[in-house]
């Protein structure tokens, strides 16, 4: 990624707003970071994924009179 574009509007950004300068490493690395996924949405996938899969063992192996 190419900031040489940028780098005027950012040194005005930077003035205006009193920001301590940043390493254009830096910068790379805020806009590339993924988010984090909230640990109550993984625990409600893996809990419901794992009632899936013993409803269709249940199915599967004849337990179940659907």
């Amino acid at each position: 990624m190419n900031l040489d574009n940028l780098k005027s509007g950012w040194q005005q950004y930077k003035v205006m707003h009193s920001l301590p300068a940043m390493e254009e490493e830096e910068i790379l690395s805020i806009i590339e970071a993924k988010p984090r996924k909230a640990s109550g949405l993984v625990f409600s996938r893996v809990t419901q994924n794992t009632l899936l899969y013993a409803f269709l063992l249940l199915c599967v192996n004849g337990g179940c009179a659907i």
